[in-house]
């Protein structure tokens, strides 16, 4: 891809992730080949990793609720087809948009 990337070992990418990423700051590649895994957030607090991540509440506060208004669907049942899929999703969302919702897809699906 074009970036000058000179890894030796795989344990100098996880010092790297470790480095930058907070919730895995005491991942390593020795701790990983000595115990098999972690659940992160794995950091000071956590030094062998949890499985619950926000103990004392969200970084930010409290979950935000967003309302959102009923579309209804222009699909029918009928004698053929007495089921509706509804899958939850968009097709070009991802994470039901956690991350993509952010950005300006309103051509995407304006409604």
């Amino acid at each position: 891809i074009g970036l000058d990337w000179n890894y030796q070992h795989p344990s100098e990418i996880m010092d790297e992730i470790a480095k930058t990423t907070p919730s895995f700051a005491n991942v390593s590649f020795e701790l990983l080949d000595r115990v098999g895994s972690v659940q992160w957030p794995c950091n000071e607090k956590a030094p062998l990793g949890t499985p619950i991540m926000h103990v004392d509440g969200f970084v930010r506060g409290k979950g935000k609720f967003i309302r959102t208004e009923y579309v209804a669907t222009d699909e029918r049942t009928g004698p053929r087809f007495p089921l509706l899929l509804t899958t939850g999703r968009i097709l070009s969302q991802y994470n039901v948009g956690a991350q993509t919702r952010r950005t300006d897809n309103i051509m995407w699906h304006s409604e």
